[in-house]
């Protein structure tokens, strides 16, 4: 295993309990504690997660240089979007 792959292992963990939280927060809570920061950070950690898998498949040779090239540009659109969603829903 290469060093990128424990990356993108630690990155999937992360991504998977920001998830876990944002649902949570939505579904199985009575009072509203879904803000900006808790769906920014989600979105963040699951758009590093796919630079990451990016970062993997091109030090591995994994997949065609077309895929690769959209998990690098949903990568860099979630990354984004979370900034945005920290912005205005959190009125920084």
């Amino acid at each position: 295993m290469t060093p990128i792959t424990f990356l993108f292992l630690f990155c999937g963990v992360m991504s998977v309990i920001a998830v876990v939280r944002v649902f949570k927060a939505k579904f199985l809570t009575t009072d509203s504690e879904l803000d900006g920061e808790r769906i920014g950070a989600a979105l963040v950690s699951v758009g590093v997660t796919l630079v990451a898998a990016f970062w993997m498949a091109l030090e591995d040779g994994l997949g065609s240089w077309s895929l690769r090239v959209v998990v690098l540009g949903g990568g860099i659109a979630l990354v984004l979007s979370g900034f945005v969603v920290f912005v205005v829903m959190d009125g920084r």
